[in-house]
């Protein structure tokens, strides 16, 4: 009886509401731009990507790309070379600008280049005299 009219009608809402969010959900579907795999998100079809004019507009792309990439690179490398090159410069400028005290020179910049002339083997002689006499006159 009265039992059973009540479910039934309770199932009949039930059916009723499970078919207006069908509705609903379809409705909004189909207002929602589809997207295919061959369409963009703005709509532009895109179903034919392998004709020559894509292949060739795609080689030139990457060409781009790479010469991008390539020229990027050199740039590189040359602000490497430069900064190498200033980098051995200053040290050279450092090295030449710093007092070096070569075996002819003495610590005071006297030139000594020309120790074995006569002259100064006869001075050597002289001065090792004077000191052998000052040593055996101390003993």
């Amino acid at each position: 009886g009265r039992a059973q009219r009540k479910k039934a009608k309770q199932q009949e809402k039930q059916r009723k509401a499970n078919e207006e969010a069908k509705a609903k959900a379809l409705a909004k579907k189909e207002a929602a731009p589809t997207q295919s795999p061959t369409t963009t998100p703005t709509g532009e079809d895109m179903s034919d990507l392998h004709g020559h004019d894509v292949e060739a507009a795609a080689t030139k792309i990457q060409a781009i790309q790479r010469g991008r990439a390539q020229r990027k690179k050199a740039k590189q490398q040359e602000k490497q070379r430069k900064a190498n090159e200033e980098a051995k410069a200053k040290a050279l400028a450092k090295k030449e600008a710093a007092p070096t005290q070569s075996p002819t020179t003495t610590p005071t910049g006297e030139d000594m280049s020309d120790l074995h002339g006569h002259d100064v083997e006869a001075a050597a002689t002289k001065i090792q005299a004077i000191q052998r006499g000052r040593a055996q006159r101390k003993k």
